[in-house]
C-alpha cells in the first residue's frame, strides 16, 4: 500500500504541475499612423460693375472683391487675364470701352498675369483673405449708348 500511496503522490504531484498556468507568449508589431494636408486653394470673385454713365469724361474708378481660401502656410499667386475682347476692353459689337485693373488703390501697375511682377501674392492661413480689385474707366470718347462688358478670368496658383 505504501508504494500505491507513493505513486499516488508523485502523479498527483505531477498533474498540479501539469495543470500549473504556463509562461504566457506575446508577440509585438508597430504600425504606422499618418496624416496629410495637402495644399489646397479656392477662389471666388464678384463682378466689377462701373454702374451707368452718360458721358466718358471723367475717371470713373470702382472695386471689386477676390476670395481666396488656402491652407494655412501655402504661399498662392493671383493672376488676372487680359480679358475675352485680348485686352482690357469692354465691348458691345465692335464698340469698345477702355478699362483697366489695378493691383493697388493708388492704380499704378496693372494687374496682370506675370508671376513677381503684376500678380498678387500670399499665404494662406486657412480662412477666406480678400484681395481687392481696383478697376477704372479713363477719359475717353464716348462711344453709342449700350452696354458694355467683358469677362476676366481670376485664376490661382500654389
Amino acid at each position: 500500500m505504501n508504494r500505491n500511496r507513493l505513486v499516488a503522490a508523485a502523479l498527483g504531484t505531477l498533474l498540479s504541475v501539469a495543470c500549473l498556468p504556463g509562461q504566457t507568449q506575446t508577440a509585438t508589431d508597430n504600425f504606422l499612423v499618418t496624416i496629410t494636408i495637402a495644399d489646397n486653394c479656392t477662389i471666388a470673385a464678384q463682378d466689377l460693375d462701373f454702374g451707368t454713365r452718360t458721358v466718358l469724361n471723367a475717371n470713373f474708378d470702382v472695386n471689386s472683391i477676390i476670395t481666396v481660401n488656402c491652407s494655412v502656410g501655402t504661399i498662392y499667386t493671383v493672376s488676372l487675364n487680359q480679358g475675352v475682347n485680348g485686352a482690357r476692353l469692354m465691348s458691345d459689337g465692335s464698340a469698345t470701352v477702355d478699362y483697366e485693373l489695378y493691383t493697388s488703390a493708388l492704380r499704378v501697375l496693372a494687374w496682370g498675369e506675370n508671376v513677381g511682377v503684376d500678380t498678387v501674392s500670399g499665404t494662406g492661413n486657412g480662412a477666406n483673405q480678400d484681395l481687392t480689385v481696383y478697376g477704372r474707366v479713363p477719359v475717353q470718347a464716348t462711344p453709342a449708348p449700350a452696354t458694355y462688358n467683358d469677362t476676366i478670368t481670376a485664376t490661382i496658383a500654389f
